[in-house]
């Protein structure tokens, strides 16, 4: 992990992240194609897998307290629309809307124990059920790119949260 001065935000960043996001998510992804890619676009915050043009990009949030995980499932160098938006989903829109994963204080973590809980937890209740259909067939994570678009087009000034994802 590169540590560079960013004016005292270098003093959240997590020393242990790296460590156990491969030691939990490692195997696993590997086993479904996957290969890390290194530092998530947040840099020094996550970390990124690649399988061919998919992406999932695994990180915490360096100023929330606890620390918040976070994901985004994506295709690799493409951009949505004429806005220039990044073609990926956050892991919380593919959540039913009662999920436990979309309340701040379920995807928090103080220490390498609780971050080890979280990530297998997320690796088997968000991971496995829902992201994992989106890689296996990229019509689907398009269809899920899309949707999350227009409802963000509409939605993202209110507090209601997103219909659940199905790709049927």
């Amino acid at each position: 992990m590169s540590i560079r001065n960013w004016n005292g935000w270098e003093r959240l960043i997590c020393p242990y992240f790296e460590a156990t996001c491969r030691c939990v998510l490692g195997y696993y992804l590997k086993e479904n194609g996957f290969a890390e890619k290194g530092l998530a676009e947040k840099e020094d915050s996550g970390l990124t897998f690649y399988r061919s043009e998919i992406f999932l990009d695994i990180g915490y949030e360096l100023e929330s307290v606890p620390q918040t995980l976070t994901m985004t499932i994506g295709i690799d160098n493409k951009v949505y629309d004429k806005k220039l938006r990044p073609c990926y989903i956050p892991y919380w829109y593919l959540l039913p809307q009662d999920h436990w994963a979309h309340q701040a204080y379920g995807r928090g973590f103080r220490n390498e124990a609780e971050l080890e809980a979280l990530l297998i937890r997320f690796r088997d209740e968000i991971i496995n059920p829902y992201a994992k259909p989106l890689w296996l067939n990229i019509d689907y994570l398009w269809k899920a790119v899309t949707s999350f678009w227009e409802w963000w087009d509409t939605h993202s000034n209110c507090s209601s949260p997103p219909p659940p994802f199905t790709p049927n």
